[in-house]
């Protein structure tokens, strides 16, 4: 559930001082409409991993347990602040831009479900914000879409730094999913970043054992591996 205070504050905050577009630095909004359309127009038109064109985020070799993945771009720049705002700073606002951005880049299916992939407790503890459900939050605001938070953790980690051999190991058979699954509905999982992508599709792996037929996912931003461990992504 969202703060109403906390919303309420930042909006008005907004209104006392408005902030610089983060981007042009043009006075009235955090990212200014200009600079979302522009940075919308060049979002990828290929697959995550190989570099392959595609328009659905995922080539034929590298589609199977994720239908379709979208992403806004590589983390840096505009989108790297947009990802890092909410986990450094708090900033709620910077999460409503950020969805704001996916659903101008993004056609999503009409009756589908945006599934938030749990944050860790102590994460959210130490931000005071559970970023990844504030966003989906906002999207289903933005698209109409329903919001579920069907998914839930069997355990906690920390996967900043590690290996991704040592991401696979700690995720594996870390989510399971709460109520039930209707097969005929598209679930769309809601992250902020996404590096070797193995939180993700073990999240969508579980929705698939539990009944769901088509998953997309979305995110903000790629955070890229070297290329040989980018280009060794095997799903399965």
């Amino acid at each position: 559930m969202q703060n109403v205070k906390n919303t309420m504050l930042d909006g008005l905050l907004s209104w006392l001082a408005p902030h610089p577009c983060i981007s042009c630095g043009a006075i009235g909004a955090l990212l200014c409409d200009e600079c979302k359309k522009y940075i919308v127009s060049c979002k990828p038109a290929h697959c995550l991993w190989c570099e392959r064109l595609s328009g659905v985020g995922l080539c034929s070799k590298h589609a199977g347990i994720v239908d379709v993945f979208y992403w806004l771009g590589d983390r840096k720049g505009v989108l790297r602040r947009l990802v890092d705002g909410p986990k450094l700073l708090a900033q709620r606002e910077v999460v409503l831009v950020a969805a704001d951005m996916l659903a101008l880049a993004f056609t999503f299916p009409s009756g589908a479900v945006l599934v938030p992939l749990p944050t860790s407790r102590r994460h959210v503890r130490m931000r005071g914000l559970d970023h990844t459900d504030s966003l989906a939050y906002h999207l289903s605001r933005q698209t109409g879409l329903l919001r579920q938070s069907v998914l839930r953790r069997t355990r906690h980690f920390v996967q900043k730094g590690a290996s991704r051999r040592i991401r696979a190991v700690q995720v594996h058979g870390a989510f399971w999913v709460k109520g039930p699954i209707d097969p005929t509905r598209t679930y769309i999982l809601v992250d902020d970043i996404v590096t070797t992508g193995t939180s993700m599709y073990e999240a969508a792996r579980s929705l698939r054992e539990a009944g769901a037929k088509t998953i997309w996912a979305v995110c903000v931003a790629r955070q890229k591996f070297s290329t040989k461990q980018t280009q060794s992504v095997k799903i399965t």
